[in-house]
This record gives C-alpha cells, sequence and structure tokens, in this order.
C-alpha cells in the first residue's frame, strides 16, 4: 500500500507544533531542548520524505530522499543524548561516560550523509508500467546499519531509565518510554529490512 504524500506532511506539523510545546513549557530543562531538536529534526525527515512520495521522476525521489536521509542524519545522536538525560538525575556523568559513542552517534550519519551523499540512494529505472524504485547504495546500507545499532543502544538506554525509576517516577516516565519504545522498535523492525 502506498501512503498518499499528505500523511508525511501532516506528521511534519504534528512534529513541529510538539517541538514548539514542549520548548515553550520548560526552555530550561536539557532533556525538553534535547526532545524539541529530535521532534524538528524529524519533522524535517518528514517533510523530505512527502516531497519523496510527491515526485513520479526517480531522480527527484533519490535528491528528496538524499535530503530526507540527512535530516534524519541528526537523529540517532539526538536521540541517544535524549535516552540518556530522560528520567536521570545523573545525566551529565552518564553524557561524560558515553561521550564516544554519543560523538560517533552524532558524527558518522552526517559523515555518510553528506560526504557519500552520491552513494546513499541509486534509482533503479522501473519496468514497463511500474513505479520506480530507489535502492540503498554502500553508504545508505552503512548509514542504516549504524542507526540500527545505535536504535538498540537506545533501547537499553530507556529500559534501565524503566528499571531505575521507583514509585512516582516510575509511573510518571512509564508512557513515554513505552511511546518512545514502540517508535524504535518500530525503527529497527522497518530499517532492518
Amino acid at each position: 500500500m502506498i501512503f498518499p504524500p499528505f500523511i508525511p506532511l501532516l506528521n511534519t506539523f504534528l512534529c513541529l507544533g510538539l517541538a514548539l510545546f514542549i520548548f515553550l513549557e520548560d526552555k530550561r530543562a536539557f532533556v525538553d531542548r534535547i526532545f524539541s531538536f529530535v521532534m524538528i529534526a524529524l519533522a524535517f525527515k518528514e517533510f523530505f520524505v512527502g516531497l519523496t512520495m510527491g515526485t513520479p521522476l526517480p531522480s527527484e525521489m533519490v535528491y528528496w530522499g538524499a535530503w530526507g536521509l540527512t535530516a534524519a542524519a541528526l537523529l540517532p545522536g539526538s536521540w541517544f543524548l535524549f535516552s540518556l538525560s530522560f528520567g536521570r538525575s545523573n545525566y551529565q556523568e552518564l553524557a561524560a561516560k558515553w561521550k564516544w559513542f554519543t560523538l560517533t552517534s552524532l558524527m558518522f550519519p552526517l559523515l555518510m550523509a553528506v560526504l557519500f551523499r552520491g552513494s546513499l540512494l541509486i534509482p533503479v529505472l522501473p519496468e514497463e508500467g511500474g513505479a520506480p524504485v530507489i535502492r540503498l547504495g554502500w553508504s545508505g546500507y552503512a548509514f542504516y546499519l549504524f542507526y540500527l545499532l545505535v536504535s538498540v543502544v537506545i533501547l537499553m538506554n530507556l529500559e534501565e531509565t524503566l528499571r531505575a525509576s521507583t514509585g512516582n517516577k516510575r509511573w510518571q516516565v512509564k508512557f513515554m518510554l513505552l511511546g518512545i519504545g514502540g517508535l524504535f522498535a518500530v525503527q529497527i523492525y522497518t530499517v532492518s529490512h
């Protein structure tokens, strides 16, 4: 089933609205600023996915798809920072402990998306009457393999956050962690295909 391009564009507006709401709620909290940044990056990714779906030409699909992967390159590192800081009082210690992984999760996807942009996506000529197809190039595979690895580490951090919380705090973070955990379970499933 092919989704119409208005669905990613609707997602764009919902992500931007959520980012604005969270940012205005508490501008000083580190976790809120990171979450707002994640939602803005997700909005850009969805915007470019909508543009990719809205064009019938394979060359334009590759162009907008590469921009979508460039926006998605901001997600692994920022989600990782969020997973370190959400629901934890010692997030500075954890950030110092994971500084090299954080730096790698911020830089590696951007390097793949910017330096090796030409080999992210490769158009495949459609058969007679078929829809255009785009496949991943070698840097696209590296990008998604790294995204898969970081997604698993993010889920491990979120599980640790839930396990470390007790009482009322556990009740407060449970639903947020279930939502984000569900999002990453879907990400792991789709990225692995």
